[in-house]
């Protein structure tokens, strides 16, 4: 399997926050690797920024999330240094069920 892209991990790390709870990138960066079955070498690729190309993909979409590049509504919000929590918008996107998360769609 490759790594996932920004987009295709939008909508599962926004499922992440259903709950209602606090969850750190760490957290969220484990959930992804697991659901996304990313191994051990792929984890090692690097982006051209030195960081893991799976780490920036997660950062990507949690920026996505909360409301970058379009600066639409936010979905997830910071609450703390990498803690974050799903908004009001961000259930309401989740009670639509979608199939994808586009950034139109935020």
């Amino acid at each position: 399997m490759s790594i996932p892209d920004a987009q295709s991990l939008r909508l599962p790390v926004l499922r992440v926050f259903a709950d209602n709870g606090e969850h750190s990138i760490q957290e969220i960066r484990e959930r992804m690797r697991i659901e996304f079955n990313v191994s051990t070498e792929e984890l090692s690729q690097k982006h051209p920024t030195g960081n893991s190309v799976f780490h920036v993909n997660i950062a990507l979409a949690l920026a996505n999330l909360q409301g970058a590049p379009h600066r639409g509504s936010k979905a997830i919000t910071k609450i703390k240094r990498d803690v974050y929590r799903i908004t009001p918008y961000g259930n309401d996107i989740l009670k639509r069920n979608p199939s994808e998360l586009s950034l139109s769609d935020l």
